[in-house]
Formats: C-alpha cells, structure tokens, sequence
C-alpha cells in the first residue's frame, strides 16, 4: 500500500502531471517532491513511494483504473481524461 503521507496532495500532482504532459520517472519524482516541499518543507518521497502511487493509478479494483500506457518509459494518460476520469480533485 502507498504510504499515505501527503497521499491526496501527491495524487493531485500526478494528477496534473499526467494530464499535461509526458514525464520520465525521475521527472515525476521531482515534481512530486517539489510539491511537496512548497507545503511542507524539507519533506519529499521516495522512488518506492511512487512506484506504489503509480500502481494505485492503474489498479481498477483499488485504486483509479486510469489509463496509463504499460511499458512506456514516460507517463501520461493514454486517453483524453473526461467523463468517468475526472479528476478525484476536483
């Protein structure tokens, strides 16, 4: 299970992330740490942290179902993100 420190605020960035472009892994974790960092100073994630956010995304039984491409070395939803992907932030 993702660790649930911040787990909203890091699910809103991925969130976003995946919506507006394509990002490498490491460019994900930066993101997501800078995030973090804005709000809550000095704290980031780890590589493990995000590997399990990344699983949540794309289990359709407990976690969002969406549609990530499998095997690609960059992320990004698959398909335009309406109707019943909405954002869970919204």
């Amino acid at each position: 299970m993702a660790n649930s420190t911040h787990a909203h605020l890091r699910y809103n960035i991925l969130d976003h992330g995946f919506r507006n472009r394509s990002y490498s892994f490491e460019e994900l974790l930066n993101a997501v740490n800078e995030g973090i960092e804005e709000l809550y100073p000095g704290e980031k994630i780890s590589e493990r942290t995000l590997r399990e956010d990344i699983k949540v995304f794309k289990d359709k039984k407990g976690g969002f179902g969406t549609p990530l491409k499998e095997g690609m070395r960059t992320y990004k939803y698959s398909v335009r993100m309406t109707g019943k992907y909405k954002s869970f932030g919204a």
